[in-house]
């Protein structure tokens, strides 16, 4: 019999594709930086995919949470027309 999710029960969020390209010499960069990685004798963890190295990146890169005056800035320049 299959369990069911209790209706407080948390799922983890699914991964959404994104569909998008690589500059040639991104991808130059990627290729170098995942072939060092995944040859170096200190590595133990699972050879490294292009998916790995630009979530890392990503992390690295995205600060967690926008800043209060960031969403309110943003907010603001979608509701103002560049006549008012």
């Amino acid at each position: 019999m299959a369990t069911k999710h209790k209706a407080g029960s948390k799922k983890k969020p699914q991964a959404k594709r994104v569909v998008t390209e690589i500059a040639p010499a991104v991808r130059v960069m990627l290729d170098a930086y995942m072939k060092g990685y995944n040859e170096g004798p200190e590595r133990v963890s699972s050879p490294l995919k292009y998916t790995d190295v630009i979530n890392q990146a990503l992390d690295a890169f995205l600060p967690c949470k926008p800043q209060p005056t960031e969403e309110a800035e943003h907010g603001e320049s979608k509701e103002g027309g560049e006549g008012e």
